[in-house]
């Protein structure tokens, strides 16, 4: 329910969103909490957050990296610039795996066979040309598990299929001379690389099977341990999603599949460097969660639903309130991917509410004021 200019104004909370500018952006309201957001990202076809777990706004938060389709081909990287509500295609052509630097206006992507690094507000303001890193190593066949870039801003993970066949292999590349070097094998197919974003050298990733794999969640560190379960699973469990939340710990979902589950942990979990692989964890909230994200000041949570809800979560009481909900319309199976902002004060996420895939931001309510 989009509301009037002058509702609007009176009840979001407008202090709470002053960088953004006023009178830009469309705002609405939800029918059921009553918590009000702005349409961050309309008219662009088909567009999409980037996923949860990698960086999407500039340090100064006034560019917002997103993807989206144009009117042919796949999924390109796209940049709003928060000041006019513009937006403007980055890359054209035969464009994959783009994920931006944590610190930086950095932009690195795979493209006919080499790796590039672009700045994002120079390409956006048709400034400059990409900077090519390297070739994909000779031996391996094709990317697998996505782009992400280590904290120390000097270096980037990639996965492949091996040309051996029933192999992958996990990679790092060297963002000074763009040499690749090796890390590790797999006999799995490997996917939802995420860098440590405080941790150099520290790669999370996942055995990816589409569905229920018996060990989910692997991790290796660039010059220390060699790869191993970073989260110990039982057989019983069903992990479908994870993510970093801090320097040690990091957040997943654990999904109950059936009625016998219902009544074991499920939901969204915490463990740690030191407890996971020991098959440790923490319930924080016990429901049917699919997705997660924890903000960066380590306060609050959040966690998605198939329904498309989205939940707040209050990480020291571990209690959840429903902050939005109603998210698809339509044909629209738009999967939200929410995120925290880097400053901990809203939430970004895809949106097929008012009939087409955008991009909404709720800035964070009172906790008393949902229920």
């Amino acid at each position: 329910m989009f509301m009037p200019r002058n509702t609007a104004k009176k009840l979001c909370a407008a202090e709470k969103l002053h960088w953004l500018p006023d009178g830009i952006y469309p705002r609405w309201q939800d029918e059921v909490t009553g918590v009000e957001g702005i349409v961050l990202v309309r008219g662009v076809p088909e567009s999409e957050v980037v996923y949860q777990t990698h960086p999407m706004w500039t340090p100064e938060m006034d560019y917002f990296l997103f993807m989206a389709r144009p009117e042919q081909g796949g999924l390109h990287p796209h940049l709003l610039e928060i000041r006019t509500g513009e937006s403007r295609l980055l890359l054209d052509g035969n464009v994959h795996f783009a994920a931006m630097a944590w610190r930086s206006r950095s932009l690195y992507y795979f493209a006919d066979g080499y790796f590039h690094e672009a700045d994002v507000v120079d390409s956006f303001q048709g400034r400059g040309e990409p900077r090519v890193l390297g070739a994909l190593p000779p031996e391996c066949a094709r990317l697998a598990g996505a782009l992400t870039v280590d904290a120390s801003g000097e270096a980037l993970y990639f996965g492949a299929s091996l040309v051996s066949e029933g192999e992958w292999g996990i990679y790092v590349l060297s963002l000074k001379d763009g040499q690749s070097r090796l890390l590790c094998k797999t006999d799995f197919r490997i996917g939802h690389f995420q860098a440590n974003p405080y941790r150099p050298g520290s790669l999370m990733f996942c055995q990816e099977t589409g569905g229920d794999a018996n060990q989910r969640i692997w991790h290796i560190q660039d010059g220390g341990s060699a790869m191993k379960p970073l989260y110990q699973e039982e057989g019983w469990e069903w992990v479908t999603h994870e993510c970093w939340w801090g320097q040690d710990r990091f957040l997943f979902t654990v999904w109950p599949y059936d009625e016998e589950r219902k009544n074991k942990p499920h939901g969204i979990m915490m463990a740690d460097l030191e407890s996971g692989p020991q098959g440790k964890m923490t319930e924080i909230v016990r429901y049917p969660a699919w997705h997660t994200h924890g903000s960066p000041d380590g306060k609050w949570l959040l966690g998605d639903d198939f329904d498309r809800s989205l939940w707040l979560i209050n990480g020291e009481e571990k209690e959840r309130r429903l902050l939005t909900a109603g998210h698809t319309s339509g044909d629209f199976k738009t999967h939200p991917h929410a995120s925290f902002t880097p400053d901990s004060r809203a939430i970004v996420f895809s949106s097929s509410k008012f009939g087409a895939r955008e991009i909404l931001l709720i800035s964070l309510p009172d906790w008393k004021d949902l229920k």
